[in-house]
């Protein structure tokens, strides 16, 4: 896989086959935490029709630091939905926190109960994830320390993210790499996460720089 294309697949994703959908696997493998290229495989899964959707959606929804823009990835507006007003911009522009809502703006009802299905599953998974980390903060002893003002914190972080991640599509690794440098001292509670996107990226930097 080169870097040329992983670029044409986040561009493309509605164009994933089965023989990139084998490529991004192995990539996953290797760089576990890497998001983008989990929610790529995710879509080419979809794509395919592969039986193994349903359970890589627990997985991606682990990992994936917007589950809006999963959400838009596996079932993208397109201009026939719009034009027919079944769903407009302004409802897209409207979604509310529990963007899975838009499930119930005249689907018809196959495509309804599945939207819910997928809805139930990364709910699970953000359940089970939030379980997780109460349980280590019960057990941990630690100074009491107000939860409110690191709220604003934790949503500049995720646009910072997000702007490593439109960094990384538009080829512009070096300020990808510093972003994320930054992310991984400030949440150390996904510092494995961030650290296995820094690695792949300085494996990208390097591969450019010996060219």
């Amino acid at each position: 896989m080169t870097i040329e294309q992983l670029s044409q697949w986040m561009h493309e994703p509605h164009t994933l086959n089965q023989e990139q959908v084998a490529e991004l696997r192995k990539l996953c493998e290797e760089f576990p935490y890497f998001a983008v290229c989990r929610m790529l495989l995710l879509k080419g899964l979809r794509n395919t029709n592969d039986v193994l959707f349903e359970s890589e959606i627990r997985k991606t929804a682990i990992y994936c630091p917007d589950r809006r823009k999963l959400y838009f990835l596996l079932y993208p507006v397109t201009d026939t939905q719009t034009q027919s007003g079944n769903l407009s911009k302004a409802s897209y522009n409207d979604v509310p926190g529990d963007y899975f809502s838009l499930q119930e703006v005249n689907e018809p009802a196959d495509k309804s109960q599945s939207l819910k299905n997928l809805a139930q599953k990364l709910k699970e998974a953000r359940q089970q994830k939030a379980a997780t980390a109460t349980t280590i903060r019960t057990t941990t002893p630690s100074p009491e320390i107000e939860e409110e003002p690191t709220k604003p914190v934790e949503e500049e972080l995720i646009f910072t993210e997000d702007e490593a991640i439109r960094l990384i599509r538009a080829k512009d690794f070096e300020k990808a790499l510093k972003i994320l440098r930054v992310l991984h001292l400030n949440i150390p509670e996904k510092s494995v996460y961030f650290a296995d996107q820094i690695r792949y990226l300085e494996k990208i930097i390097a591969t450019i720089n010996k060219s």
